[in-house]
């Protein structure tokens, strides 16, 4: 199955699902929203009601929204912000970090506000850090080239720098 990331598969039917049900592809069968197989994730994230999709994506301990686009703001909204801010500011092993798609879009969520980064194209790594000092803890993020120091080694998987810094790479794969 080839299907551009962030489009509607040619087998989805809006608002009946998908046409080919019992003979879907086999990543289609495979495919589990974080909120059905994730018993802590609150009811309200069910899919059809918040119009978003939850994916834990295991290889950067990120939990990534999914945004339906004719939706895009459904994630500002509460108790789904909420929700959001509550899970960047509490990981887990399984969940370091919080990402929002919307159109291609992506927004890093983060304890205290958001930073919108855009498109992630095809060789670029989404580098997210948390800055601590003595007084007040901030986290920034930036896209860096994955031919950049800063991104070699690191591509792909979470890795911490120092003990005050948290990184995630994510690649994008042409």
């Amino acid at each position: 199955m080839q299907k551009p990331a962030n489009t509607i598969c040619g087998n989805c039917i809006q608002g009946v699902g998908c046409a080919i049900y019992e003979a879907r592809y086999h990543v289609c069968r495979r495919f589990m929203c974080s909120w059905v197989t994730d018993e802590a994730i609150p009811p309200h994230w069910q899919p059809i009601h918040s119009h978003m999709v939850l994916l834990r994506d295991e290889a950067t301990a990120t939990l990534v929204v999914h945004v339906d686009a004719a939706h895009p703001n459904a994630w500002r909204a509460a108790p789904y912000i909420n929700d959001l801010r509550a899970w960047a500011a509490n990981p887990t092993p399984q969940r370091k970090r919080v990402l929002v798609v919307v159109n291609g879009n992506n927004t890093v969520i983060f304890p205290e506000g958001e930073k919108f980064m855009g498109e992630i194209k095809p060789g670029q790594a989404l580098r997210v850090h948390k800055i601590a000092t003595m007084f007040w803890t901030a986290y920034d993020a930036d896209l860096v080239d994955s031919t950049d120091p800063r991104a070699a080694g690191a591509i792909g998987t979470p890795r911490v720098i120092n003990p005050d810094a948290l990184r995630l790479d994510l690649v994008v794969r042409s």
